[in-house]
């Protein structure tokens, strides 16, 4: 089987770490394989599934499901019949997962964690248990923004790496990375796009999350559930009206790879100020476009 040194880690910083009163309550994670081929990574998993859960639950300041089902599948659906017995509709062929709130179910695809850039199984399944934490505790109906929840269960699975470093970078010398309001209405379905948009959210989230008292999901999820929109419930939840936060992180963004301001009103289509900053003018996006052809190079 594929190693899975991410697993390892994660089972030793969960043994050290002593359990929270928030904690104290365990789940109930069933990890099933999906074939005998994923039986050895189901098996690994189911060890330390229950303490996964219980971290990324902690970590959003939300209850767990009391009940939870993970299946390990060795590969992705390739085609509708594969994916009719998973009980699936189409999955992206870039995903690692999918998290299914209503039906309390994860199912992890072992082929593609390498693809998706999750830390090894126990990251993917970090990642796809806040979807489903998150969702537990929306109102029926409701549902918020894919880059808040995406952002949000990629800060659960770990920290920003350096490819996420590497597709900001990307995003800030060809332009903008484009406004939160865009991967809301439409999230990037190839592969590369979806990367850049992950790598946006994760760093956004964790910008907001930063700059916020700690429980911020779970009042964002009591004022949806007190009828707010998503909007008001977020300026609620972290304390700042999300757009004028979203101007806040650009600025940073760039001051921390240009050291030039943000563009005021930045975002995808909107060239607002161009006067040049330290590596401005024609020299600098000359530079800026070295810079990014040697990299392309690189990947």
């Amino acid at each position: 089987m594929t190693p899975l040194p991410a697993l390892a880690l994660w089972a030793l910083a969960s043994a050290a770490a002593p359990a929270t009163a928030a904690e104290t309550n365990a789940p109930i994670v069933r990890v099933i394989a999906a074939s005998s081929r994923a039986a050895s990574t189901a098996h690994e998993l189911s060890e330390v599934a229950p303490r996964l859960v219980q971290r990324a639950a902690f970590r959003l300041r939300l209850a767990p499901p009391r009940e939870l089902l993970v299946v390990v599948a060795p590969e992705a659906p390739r085609s509708a019949d594969a994916a009719a017995r998973l009980e699936l509709s189409e999955v992206p062929y870039w995903s690692a997962g999918v998290a299914e709130p209503w039906r309390g179910r994860i199912v992890l695809f072992v082929d593609r964690l390498g693809v998706a850039d999750h830390e090894g199984v126990a990251g993917a399944l970090a990642h796809e248990a806040a979807h489903i934490i998150l969702g537990s505790h929306l109102p029926r109906g409701v549902r918020v923004p894919r880059w808040y929840d995406e952002g949000l269960a990629m800060v659960v699975e770990r920290d920003i790496s350096l490819r996420d470093a590497w597709e900001l970078a990307r995003l800030a010398l060809v332009g903008e990375p484009p406004p939160l309001a865009d991967l809301a209405r439409d999230w990037p379905a190839s592969s590369g796009g979806a990367r850049s948009a992950y790598a946006q959210a994760l760093s956004f989230v964790s910008f907001a999350e930063e700059h916020a008292n700690p429980g911020a999901p779970r009042r964002l999820t009591e004022a949806l559930s007190a009828g707010l929109d998503f909007d008001h419930a977020f300026a609620v939840a972290y304390g700042v009206d999300v757009v004028a936060l979203e101007q806040r992180w650009r600025s940073a963004l760039h001051h921390r790879y240009f050291r030039r301001p943000a563009r005021p009103g930045g975002g995808a289509g909107q060239r607002g100020d161009r006067r040049p900053g330290p590596a401005g003018g024609d020299r600098g996006r000359r530079r800026r476009t070295r810079i990014l052809r040697e990299w392309t190079k690189a990947r």
